[in-house]
Formats: C-alpha cells, structure tokens, sequence
C-alpha cells in the first residue's frame, strides 16, 4: 500500500471528482473549454463583471497548471482568494478544489472561510483541500461527510417529493417541488447520494428550512473522504471509518472498503 504521502495526487483526481460533478449539472463546461489559455487571458477572465462561463474556463485551465513549480503562480492568487465570495456556487465548488493545488498560506486561509459556505458541496470540497496542507480544521466536515445529510425545503407551501426510499439523489436533479402563492421552488440537494428516507413523507404543508429528505452520501464523495482523512485524521475518528472497511455500510463497494482500511493505517501509524 502506498504511502500517504505519495497519495497526495490521488486525493487531487478524488476531489475532481466532486468539482466536476457539481459543473456537470450546470451544464458550462463544453468542448470550447479545451481551448489553451495563456496566464494573461486567464487573469482577464478572472476579473470582476465575467460571464461565469469565462470564469469556468480560466478555473479549468488552472487545474491542470497550478502547483508549486508553476512559474508565475503568484499573479493568480490576489483573482482567486477574491472568487471565494462569488455569488455562483459551481464556480465556489471548483475554486476550492483549485486553491487546494498549491501550497500557499493565502490559500489555506480562503479555504478555511469557505468551511461556512451555505453549500455543503462547497464545504466538503473545501475541507478535502485543506487536507493538503494537514490542516486540522478540515476534520469536523470531512467526517461529517460519512454520515447522512439533511435536505430542507427551499420555501414554505405544499410539498411534493418525486423520489422514494432507495432512489438516487443527483446534483442538479430537481427531487420534488415546494408549490407556494408566488410559483414552484425545486427540492435540489447540494451533494449526490441515495435518498435514506423522508421525513415529511411524499406530499403536505411544509416549512422553509424543514427536512424533507434524509440523503445517504454517494460512495464516490465517501472515498473522496477517505483520502482525506489520512492526512487529518485522528484515533477517535477510527471508529466512525471502521464500517466502511468491514463493508457493513450499504452501497459501499470494495474500493471504498480498500480506502477506508489504507486511511486506518494512515491514522494508527501517526499514532494520534
């Protein structure tokens, strides 16, 4: 089994996979994407006031280029730190995975912020980065991305939910509707998963913020996870990552048993 230090660019393809699902279901990336940019035409499209499909394509090509032997990597980070904020979340999603390929302090720091970003997509990709530089603080989220999560209702009115038990729950997919005076808001989960249950049942009168979905993480975000955790992990998480190794965890394939038990050993060599 390889070290964990020599898994680093495994956990990079493991957060893409995140990323990429998240630009999926916008729909923005296309094949003009693969056009090379030069670093003056990625800072253009880094500027204030870029359409987002701009701003996805200087993101794409920083992915592949951004890391410590990047020459003239320091012009990026004023442009990258200030698109934390961006008001459209696939670009968020994929900023953390970007600011997570080199090690600097600016870096760290905007990925910590963006722990408290209202996406829990966002969170989790952000946590993944900060894994990279052994930074505690990704710990909380990323074992919080083994478990459950909750899907509120986006508004208050009459619900109805279109999936059952068992069913897949996708990004972007519209999972049920909330029906209010002013028109219909989609039911829409910020991570891919399996619906668990619902707790409001299939249809009724709901309040905003109430759960109305209880969603099962997907197994690729819990390999993801994983990876991460060999870096920040500690000896009490063990006990919430030994499931998934014995394969007790339902939907959880050998891969993700094959990580959880490299991430124990990760951990226990530590001894911490």
């Amino acid at each position: 089994m390889p070290k964990p230090d020599k898994k680093r660019g495994i956990l990079m393809v493991a957060i893409v996979i995140v990323v990429t699902a998240g630009i999926g279901a916008a729909s923005w990336f296309s094949s003009s994407f693969k056009r090379d940019l030069t670093d003056d035409e990625i800072l253009a499209r880094l500027e204030p006031g870029v359409s987002p499909r701009d701003v996805q394509h200087a993101l794409s090509q920083l992915e592949g280029r951004l890391g410590p032997s990047y020459e003239g990597r320091d012009r990026f980070r004023e442009p990258l730190v200030a698109l934390v904020d961006s008001e459209y979340v696939e670009i968020r999603r994929q900023i953390a995975w970007v600011m997570g390929r080199e090690p600097a302090e600016v870096y760290r720091e905007g990925l910590a912020r963006m722990l408290a970003d209202n996406d829990a997509g966002v969170q989790l990709n952000a946590a993944c980065a900060l894994s990279n530089f052994n930074d505690p603080r990704a710990r909380p989220r990323l074992l919080a991305g083994l478990t459950s999560f909750e899907v509120a209702a986006p508004a208050s009115g009459s619900l109805d939910i279109k999936v059952k038990a068992g069913d897949p729950a996708s990004l972007g997919a519209a999972l049920g509707v909330v029906e209010t005076a002013d028109g219909s808001v989609d039911v829409r989960t910020s991570m891919s998963g399996f619906v668990e249950r619902l707790p409001r049942g299939n249809n009724g009168e709901v309040d905003a913020g109430e759960a109305v979905l209880v969603v099962a993480p997907d197994p690729k975000v819990v390999r993801n996870v994983l990876v991460a955790l060999r870096f920040v992990g500690r000896l009490e998480d063990v006990s919430h990552i030994e499931p998934f190794a014995s394969g007790a965890v339902t939907r959880m394939g050998e891969d993700v048993a094959e990580e959880a038990r490299a991430a124990i050993a990760a951990i226990k060599g530590r001894g911490k």
